[in-house]
């Protein structure tokens, strides 16, 4: 059912229907909140990538406060998701950093921009230590902003 709501609700983001798309999305949440309290490992992911699409389809539509509240939720459980399987989830966190960060900039807060980007660029360092073919493109990247920012 769940998996149904999410699949309707992507066809709707093609579509540009994001308010029925939005109201896909916030079901397909509260039905997997009320299911998913017996196994919280199976759950959470399933919630960082529902949290995630929402704040993308807040975000598109210039409702970029309400999105920063999805990022935010996003980073909040890719942090406990960490404490239960860094190697699996850092990559993770990492892009939920950058994506945070995109969206300061969208709204001019260099500030909270530079504060996003540096802790992806953290978590991308060390990322990239063991995996450097696998990370560095994304490493580089964030550099990259990173310098462009400090030239404002």
């Amino acid at each position: 059912m769940i998996n149904l709501q999410i699949r309707v609700g992507d066809l709707y983001n093609r579509l540009k229907n994001f308010h029925k798309t939005k109201e896909l999305y916030k079901e397909a949440i509260k039905n997997e909140e009320n299911l998913g309290q017996e196994n919280l490992v199976e759950t959470l992911p399933f919630l960082v990538k529902l949290y995630n699409k929402l704040g993308k389809v807040y975000s598109i539509t210039g409702k970029l406060e309400k999105a920063e509240k999805y990022y935010l939720e996003v980073i909040r459980i890719n942090i406990e998701l960490i404490k239960i399987n860094p190697d699996n989830f850092k990559p993770y966190l990492a892009r939920s950093y950058n994506t945070l960060g995109a969206l300061y900039l969208e709204l001019n807060d260099y500030d909270r921009t530079i504060e996003a980007y540096k802790k992806a660029e953290k978590l991308l360092i060390e990322l990239a230590k063991n995996e450097p073919y696998k990370y560095s493109k994304y490493l580089s990247s964030t550099q990259r902003i990173l310098e462009n920012i400090s030239k404002k």
